[in-house]
């Protein structure tokens, strides 16, 4: 990703008006900022600046439209202009996958179940055979409490390419919400070796093992974790760990951080324990869900 930046760059170098060019500048600096590599307050803002000088050379283009959406309710929480942008891309492409993959996530984490796995079985129609489409797809009908129909979809996915980490990192999620630990465990350390020990998955594994009871793992991972990582995965941990006052710091943290994983609150089935709480309401409020 930031290697294709980079060659973004040196095309509105060398043609300022390149409108697809900065669509692509945009993309970039959002995945970055979903993958951890770059902080959401550094990425995010350049995202959105690529993405509205792509609009006033091209006004109609899809690209430029759908990362200005992502942005909107990721970063700025402005879920109204997150939809009226992603309508716009898809009413002038409507056969761009990007736009209904990451569409089915902004339906899903607002609680619109059906609609989300509508859009995200849409993607898997225009792109069959893309790992990530058909992994979101599982992931989608994680979030929407579907969890046999994950199973068979990120089976699906791990038979294309059973090297393909993320699918394993989601099936391990379903397997500990249905309360098979050791298969969530497998799938989870099995997707540590495949990313070269991804953050991201050694916290996953962390709270598998935390509800697995298994709290000295856990907090073996936890001691481990570099400094930037996720606040909001963090929380997740501690609530499993029954460490709530913990878990809510964390969780102020990353609204701080302004945080990409904020915008699954509502429905991310690992934080459960801390809905009942006026502190967790609040939470919702201040993100717009």
């Amino acid at each position: 990703m930031q290697k294709a930046r980079e060659l973004f760059e040196q095309v509105v170098a060398a043609d300022p008006n390149n409108a697809p060019a900065y669509a692509g500048i945009a993309d970039c600096y959002n995945i970055l900022a979903l993958y951890n590599s770059l902080s959401p307050r550094e990425a995010f803002p350049k995202a959105k600046a690529a993405a509205l000088r792509a609009l006033e050379l091209d006004s109609k283009l899809a690209e430029a439209h759908a990362a200005l959406a992502l942005g909107a309710y990721i970063y700025d929480w402005d879920w109204v202009i997150a939809e009226q942008e992603f309508q716009r891309a898809l009413d002038y492409n409507p056969n761009y996958a990007p736009t209904h993959q990451w569409y089915s996530t902004y339906l899903a984490v607002r609680g619109r179940a059906d609609e989300a796995i509508a859009e995200a079985r849409r993607t898997q129609e225009l792109d069959p055979l893309s790992l990530i489409i058909n992994a979101q797809l599982g992931r989608i009908l994680y979030y929407t409490g579907k969890y046999d129909e994950a199973i068979t979809q990120l089976q699906k996915t791990i038979a294309l390419d059973g090297s393909f980490f993320a699918a394993r990192r989601y099936l391990g999620q379903v397997y500990e919400e249905q309360g098979r630990y050791e298969q969530a465990i497998a799938e989870l350390n099995q997707a540590l070796t495949l990313s070269n020990g991804s953050a991201v998955v050694k916290v996953e594994l962390a709270h598998a093992y935390a509800v697995a009871g298994k709290k000295d793992e856990a907090r073996k991972i936890i001691s481990e974790l570099p400094n930037s990582t996720s606040a909001y995965q963090l929380a997740a941990i501690y609530a499993a760990l029954g460490e709530k006052e913990e878990a809510f710091a964390s969780l102020q943290k990353a609204l701080v951080e302004r945080s990409d994983r904020l915008i699954y609150l509502k429905v991310d089935p690992r934080l459960k324990q801390l809905r009942g709480d006026a502190r967790f309401t609040h939470l919702l409020q201040k993100i717009g869900l």
